[in-house]
């Protein structure tokens, strides 16, 4: 692939990534992404068989984001496991205030966006977000191990439980966060995702 194709599907699928995360898989068309990303339908379908194929595409491209920049530099082994929770907060709200800049609104968790649009739509998107799903509670699992081994926090019965417990609350707080409009309210009550642990 040279660099101006790969710069056309690149384009597409930042685009899309944009629209999905602001209005949802649904209500935008591949015309509309078309347009967005400046190409014709058929350099839309050279690269994209149809439309579920860009979907797992965004997603590719929400994990570059989240799991490669924000959870990967934040759960980083030098710094202590609470305190990587604390990083994994404050990224999260930074990227939801820039949001809030940008865009004019909390648009909240892209994946648990897509996530509870696409769960009853198509199997194959949600298995993808699944993945992802499943790579932020290993990591989130790590945390917990660790934390417990240092004695910051009880030992856990079942420590992947106690992961599912952290990033559902976490997706919760996503969620009225973005209902209030209110990246404030996400660093407030995202704070206190370590006393789940306690």
């Amino acid at each position: 692939m040279d660099a101006e194709t790969g710069n056309t599907r690149q384009r597409i699928v930042d685009q899309a990534a944009e629209l999905f995360y602001a209005r949802g898989y649904t209500d935008v068309g591949v015309q509309q992404i078309c347009q967005a990303a400046q190409v014709k339908k058929g350099s839309f379908y050279h690269f994209f068989p149809s439309k579920q194929a860009l979907a797992l595409a965004v997603i590719d491209n929400f994990d570059d984001i989240f799991l490669h920049r924000i959870l990967a530099t934040s759960l980083q082994k030098n710094i202590p496991p609470l305190q990587r929770l604390s990083l994994l907060i404050e990224k999260k709200y930074a990227f939801h205030k820039e949001m809030m800049q940008n865009k004019g609104r909390m648009l909240g968790c892209p994946y648990g966006n897509m996530a509870s649009e696409m769960s009853v739509l198509d199997p194959l998107v949600t298995q993808r977000l699944n993945q992802s799903f499943e790579q932020i509670l290993k990591a989130l699992e790590g945390l917990i191990v660790e934390a417990q081994k240092l004695g910051d926090i009880p030992v856990q019965k079942d420590t992947h439980e106690a992961a599912e417990s952290l990033f559902a609350y976490l997706e919760g707080v996503n969620l009225i966060a973005k209902s209030r409009n209110d990246p404030e309210l996400f660093l407030q009550l995202g704070k206190k995702a370590g006393q789940l642990l306690q």
